[in-house]
C-alpha cells in the first residue's frame, strides 16, 4: 500500500484529523509570547562523543528581526526541538552514526552557507519523537554541530537559518538534501540524496524506538504508542517495504535456477558507531575508518545502448558514429566521446554514497602504513617469421585483402633476394617437422639463431594489498564489549555467504577504508584506497604469550591482523588532474 493510498483510506481519516489538530496546537503555542526558549531552559550537556550547546533556533516572530524568517514554520511543521542542536530527549538519532556522501560541501568561489571550512563533511539525523519530522545536522569535530534543515512529511527539505539570515547549509548541501545531482570528489554523480537520508533516518529511529520498547531500563518518559516510521509516513512499520524485504525467504530450487527467489543467509546490519578507543571519532587526531558494505558487482556500461540490427551486426549506440565490421565497431574517428554514455567495455562500481552500509568502526592510524603500487611486465619475443606473418594478418584485417596480399608479396621478394634466408627457412621447417626447436637446429647447423626481438612488454595491472596490525587493550567494560563487537563484525562480515537451498554461495561483504584527518576530512598525506575485500583476519588473544584477563574474563590485550586487497586496479585517470595543473595536486591520491 502506497503512502497516498494509506493516507486517503477511510480508516485513517481520524489520523489526519488528529494531525491537523496537533499542528493547530503547535501553531498556537508558537504564536504565544512565551514560546521563545531561554538559554537556561536546557543546561549544557557534555558527554563523550560531543556536547549540546543549547542555542535556541531563532525566529522572525520572536526575535523581531528579518533574519530568521525561514525558521518560522519549523516548530509548526513538527520540528518540536526549539534549539539548533540535536536533543536526544526530543529526537531519535545517534550523533556517532554519520552520513558521508563524499562531495565538497563548498565549491570554488562559493561563499554560501554558515560553514567554517570546506571539504567533505559528515551528517547525522534526528527524528522527532512526537511528530516524526526529520532534522539533518552537520557534524563538527568540536561538537558545535549545525542544523542543516528538516524534511516535512511530503519529503520536502526546508533549510534552516542562522546569523545574518544565511542558511546553515551551503548551496551544494541543499542540492544534495533536495535529491538533486551533485558530484563527489572523485567525479561520480550522486543522485537521490533525499531518499537515502530519509530512509536511513527512519530505519535508525525505528530501531532505537523498538529497543526502548523492549528495554526495561529505558529512561523516562516512556516511548510513544506510535513509532517514528508510522508518524512520518502514515504506514505501520510492519507494512513497510524494508520489513517485507527482510522477511522475504528463498522459495524453491526452480526459482533459484530461474535467477531469483533465494536470498543469502547473511547478517543485514552491524553497529555503525563502533570505535576504539572510546571517543576517538571526535578526538582531534588522525584516524582510520573502516566501513562494512554489502557486496555489489561492478556494473558493465552500455546496457541497452548495445543493439543488434537485422543483419546481425553489433552497434554501440553511445560511442558516437560507427559502422559494423565483423562483429566489431569500426570508428569513423579515433576519439570516442563518452560524455553522454558509458563505455560498454568497462565495469564501474557505484559511488560509495550509493552503497548499502552495514556497519563501521573508527580506529587510530595503525603503525607501518604502506601502499604498494605495481604493474606487471614480462619478457616478450617474436622472431622475424612471426613478425612477418603478424604484419600480413594485421594488414588484411585493417586495410583489406589487397593490402595483406601486397605485404605477403614484399615478404617473399625479400626472402628471394636474401642469400641465406631460404636456407634458414628450410632449416626452420625441418625443425618443425621433426619436433625440435628451430633456434637449436640453426645453432647446431649454421652457428646462428633467429633474432628474437626481445623486449620488456607491459602485461597488465595488479591489485594493491594493505596489511594492518593493532594491539588493543580495553580500559573499561564498555571498551571490552566494543572490542568483542569489532572482532565479531570483521569475522562475520568476511565469511562466505550461502542461500537457503544450498545451491549458491555468495560473496562476503566488502570494505571501505578511509584515512581521516583530525577534522574528519580525507587525509591528504596518506593514500586513498579503493573498495577492498578482507582476505585474512587473525586475532591473537595472548600476544604476550601469557594468559591474562580482567575480572570480567575479557583479555587484557588483543592483537588484530588485517589483510585487505583492493577489488579494482589503480588507473592513471583515477588520480584526476589530467591537465597537469600543479595547484591541483593537493593530496597523494591513490
Amino acid at each position: 500500500m502506497s503512502f497516498s493510498e494509506y493516507r486517503n483510506s477511510d480508516q485513517n481519516e481520524s489520523a489526519e484529523i488528529k494531525e491537523k489538530i496537533e499542528r493547530s496546537n503547535r501553531e498556537t503555542e508558537f504564536n504565544s509570547d512565551d514560546f521563545k526558549p531561554g538559554s537556561l531552559e536546557r543546561a549544557i550537556d557534555f558527554e563523550l562523543g560531543g556536547f549540546q550547546d543549547a542555542i535556541p533556533l531563532g525566529t522572525n516572530l520572536h526575535d523581531n528581526t528579518d533574519v530568521y524568517s525561514a525558521n518560522n514554520d519549523a516548530y509548526i511543521d513538527g520540528r518540536t526541538n526549539k534549539y539548533q542542536d540535536f536533543d536526544r530527549n526530543e529526537e531519535y538519532g545517534n550523533r556517532g552514526i554519520r552520513i558521508q556522501p563524499g562531495f565538497e560541501a563548498r565549491g570554488d568561489n562559493d561563499d554560501s552557507g554558515l560553514i567554517n571550512r570546506g571539504g567533505t563533511r559528515q551528517y547525522y539525523t534526528g527524528v522527532d519523537k512526537d511528530t516524526g519530522i526529520i532534522t539533518v545536522y552537520r557534524a563538527s569535530s568540536t561538537g558545535n554541530d549545525d542544523p542543516m534543515g528538516y524534511y516535512t512529511k511530503d519529503g520536502v527539505f526546508h533549510p534552516l537559518e542562522g546569523r545574518d539570515g544565511q542558511t546553515f547549509a551551503t548551496d551544494t548541501e541543499i542540492a544534495y538534501f533536495n535529491g538533486e545531482e551533485v558530484i563527489d570528489r572523485n567525479g561520480n554523480v550522486i543522485r537521490n540524496g533525499d531518499e537515502f537520508v530519509i530512509n536511513e533516518a527512519l530505519k535508525q529511529a525505528e530501531d532505537q524506538y523498538r529497543e526502548e520498547l523492549a528495554s526495561e531500563d529505558a529512561p523516562p518518559p516512556p516511548p510513544p504508542d506510535i513509532g517514528p516510521y508510522e508518524l512520518y509516513t502514515g504506514i505501520p512499520y510492519e507494512e513497510s517495504d524494508a520489513v517485507k524485504l527482510n522477511e522475504e525467504v528463498g522459495s524453491n530450487v526452480e526459482d533459484v535456477l530461474n535467477g531469483g527467489g533465494a536470498d543469502m543467509n547473511a547478517r543485514k546490519k552491524y553497529r555503525t558507531d563502533l570505535e576504539f578507543p572510546t571517543g576517538i571519532t571526535d578526538f582531534l587526531q588522525d584516524k582510520l575508518k573502516i566501513t562494512v558494505m554489502k557486496f555489489e558487482p561492478a556494473e558493465i556500461g552500455g546496457g541497452s545502448d548495445i543493439s543488434l540490427n537485422e543483419a546481425g551486426q553489433i552497434f554501440t549506440n553511445n560511442l558516437g558514429t560507427e559502422s559494423a565490421f565483423f562483429l566489431q565497431t569500426k570508428r569513423t574517428s579515433s576519439n570516442i566521446n563518452l560524455q553522454d554514455g558509458v563505455s560498454p567495455f568497462v565495469g564501474k562500481r557505484k559511488a560509495f554514497a550509493d552503497r548499502e552500509i552495514l556497519g563501521s568502526v573508527v580506529l587510530p592510524i595503525p603503525d607501518g602504513v604502506t601502499d604498494f603500487n605495481a604493474v606487471q611486465y614480462a619478457d616478450g619475443t617474436m622472431n622475424p617469421a612471426q613478425m612477418a606473418a603478424s604484419n600480413i594478418a594485421l594488414k588484411t584485417l585493417l586495410e583489406g585483402g589487397s593490402a595483406g596480399g601486397m605485404a605477403a608479396a614484399d615478404l617473399f621478394k625479400t626472402a628471394a633476394e636474401s642469400g641465406d634466408l631460404p636456407t634458414v627457412l628450410s632449416t626452420a621447417l625441418t625443425a618443425s617437422a621433426v619436433g625440435t626447436d628451430a633456434d637449436r637446429l640453426l645453432a647446431r647447423t649454421r652457428g646462428k639463431i633467429f633474432n628474437n626481438n626481445l623486449q620488456l612488454l607491459f602485461s597488465g595491472p595488479t591489485l594493491r594489498p594493505f596489511n594492518f596490525q593493532y594491539d588493543i587493550s580495553p580500559r573499561n567494560q564498555k571498551e571490552a564489549d566494543d572490542v568483542k563487537r569489532i572482532i565479531r563484525m570483521f569475522k562475520q562480515s568476511m565469511a562466505v555467504q550461502r542461500d537457503d537451498v544450498g545451491i549458491f554461495l555468495g560473496s562476503p561483504n566488502t570494505y571501505r577504508l578511509e584515512f581521516l584527518d583530525a577534522i574528519l576530512d580525507t587525509h591528504p598525506y596518506l593514500p586513498i584506497i579503493k573498495e577492498c575485500a578482507l582476505l585474512n583476519f587473525s586475532v591473537n588473544y595472548m600476544p604476550t604469550n601469557s594468559y591474562m584477563t580482567y575480572d570480567d574474563s575479557s583479555m587484557v590485550v588483543y592483537r588484530l591482523n588485517f589483510s585487505f586487497k583492493e577489488l579494482d586496479p589503480i588507473y592513471n585517470d583515477d588520480y584526476g588532474n589530467l591537465d597537469g595543473s600543479d595547484s591541483a595536486d593537493m593530496e597523494i591520491g591513490f
